[in-house]
């Protein structure tokens, strides 16, 4: 059984879904996205929860693959301990680069108490 639904709007929303207990929009596929957003000037998919997740993502490979820049405006949790070689290196760095400011700002203090 095929279905096909298609909606087109100028101004508003092409095609909305609802429900009151189950998914309001499902999309299904076998070689391609299942769901797919773009926009020119806006958000491509966007997702938004009162009291749960925003968005969800679960893969056979990855979750979730995120090309160009990323930027998060919350925390960050890691639940399983495995974290980039790059990000120790740089937390690393900056750890070494206070440590040295630190020894610095103490040789200081201790010939200001010479004087």
């Amino acid at each position: 059984m095929a279905t096909e639904i298609t909606g087109t709007s100028d101004t508003g929303i092409g095609v909305y879904g609802t429900s009151e207990s189950g998914r309001g929009l499902v999309g299904v596929a076998k070689t391609f996205a299942g769901v797919e957003g773009n926009s020119s000037s806006g958000t491509g998919v966007f997702g938004n929860s009162e009291t749960g997740v925003g968005v969800h993502g679960k893969g056979g490979r990855l979750a979730a693959l995120l090309e160009g820049d990323v930027e998060v405006t919350g925390d960050i949790t890691v639940t399983n301990q495995k974290v980039s070689v790059a990000k120790i290196v740089q937390q690393v760095s900056t750890t070494a680069e206070f440590s040295q400011r630190i020894s610095s700002i103490e040789q200081t203090l201790a010939t200001l108490r010479v004087r």
